[in-house]
């Protein structure tokens, strides 16, 4: 949905943006809903998606391996909109992309 937001709004006709936001809007509160069902559940078992509580545990510290010399870069960028992600990352992944590849939580 976020790509399509983001092809949308370089329309000169806003009539197809304005229906696209109606179901965002829905989508929104859907998701919104799924995530109050579910929020307590995760942080009580641990169960469900990544989240920041869990980020190093399960997704940085297995990628340093123990008594290698590799040289790792975490950069950190919080708090930001899905959509809003897609239109930096791929200057990051230029930026930093190497042969282990760029690792996005």
């Amino acid at each position: 949905m976020t790509y399509w937001e983001m092809e949308l709004q370089t329309l000169e006709d806003n009539w197809m943006l304005e229906i696209f936001e109606e179901q965002m809007k829905e989508a929104n509160h859907l998701f919104s809903k799924f995530i109050a069902q579910n929020y307590k559940n995760w942080m009580m078992n641990d169960e469900g998606p990544t989240m920041s509580h869990q980020l190093f545990k399960e997704r940085l510290f297995p990628e340093i391996l123990p008594g290698t010399k590799d040289t790792t870069l975490l950069l950190v960028i919080d708090n930001l909109r899905y959509d809003q992600w897609k239109m930096i990352a791929p200057s990051y992944r230029k930026l930093l992309c190497n042969e282990r590849g760029i690792y996005i939580f």
